[in-house]
């Protein structure tokens, strides 16, 4: 349902705030509750003075939009998106949230990202998780966009929902079978049954696990790469502290000969 809208020659507080009077005032001045829009600086002004009460948020694809553009150029782009997507869609907490974002920051040494410092301090105008009060206002918006997330998300549930009655159905034929066949189930050992099926390091983890661990070892390396570096310097200066030192005493004993 279209309520309104508006040709506008500039895009500045000013102007923003006259639209959003007039159209206040042909709501009867009845405010909206919540309002979703883009990050920009003047709409976000004139927002806080007509409606001062009305939930302001960011629309999140908007802003996830922007990711290739602002970190695209970053040599471990892919890793850091990925890590990001995690962080924002599938974080159950704030303080999951909290702990993934701080993780992402430093593995990839992004305290210098003004872009990243300016939307965490606004984390509460986009992250699902940090207002749960607005998350039905991200659920209808992302609705009526068409993104590649959404897409997947239904491909997902679609797949989830398959393999739940695929399952559901086998069960229930061998459990007819047995039934039949009066078979008698046999109990396994429980250390037996650990030990089969794929090793633990052989199963598949997520992109975002795979990602961290590639990062745990990549330190580990620079760290002991560090370490030989500090080690081969010590030596180098102890080489250098015993010729020093060899140089004076011949330098003593070829004093001491010209004096005699």
């Amino acid at each position: 349902m279209l309520l309104g809208c508006a040709l506008l020659s500039n895009e500045d507080t000013e102007t923003f705030t006259w639209l959003f009077s007039a159209w206040l005032e042909c709501m009867h001045g009845r405010s909206p509750n919540a309002i979703i829009t883009d990050q920009d600086r003047a709409m976000k002004n004139a927002i806080e003075v007509v409606f001062p009460t009305a939930r302001h948020r960011w629309c999140l694809w908007h802003l996830m939009k922007k990711v290739p553009e602002k970190l695209g150029r970053h040599s471990e782009y892919e890793s850091i998106k990925a890590l990001l997507h995690d962080a924002v869609y599938e974080s159950l907490s704030k303080s999951d949230f909290m702990e993934k974002w701080e993780k992402l920051i430093e593995d990839f040494e992004l305290q210098d990202n003004e872009w990243l410092k300016g939307i965490f301090h606004e984390r509460n105008r986009w992250v699902p998780v940090v207002d749960k009060a607005c998350s039905a206002f991200y659920e209808v918006a992302s609705r009526v966009i068409n993104t590649e997330h959404d897409f997947l998300k239904m491909m997902n549930f679609i797949k989830d929902i398959k393999d739940e009655f695929t399952s559901k159905e086998t069960s229930s034929s061998i459990a007819e079978d047995g039934s039949d066949q009066n078979q008698v189930t046999k109990i396994l050992d429980p250390v037996k049954t650990r030990c089969k099926g794929r090793p633990p390091s052989n199963r598949k983890s997520s992109k975002a696990d795979q990602i961290v661990k590639k990062l745990a070892k990549k330190r580990t390396k620079k760290n002991s790469q560090k370490s030989a570096n500090i080690h081969a310097q010590k030596e180098k200066d102890m080489c250098a502290s015993r010729v020093q030192e060899s140089v004076q005493v011949i330098d003593r004993v070829g004093t001491q000969k010209s004096i005699q």
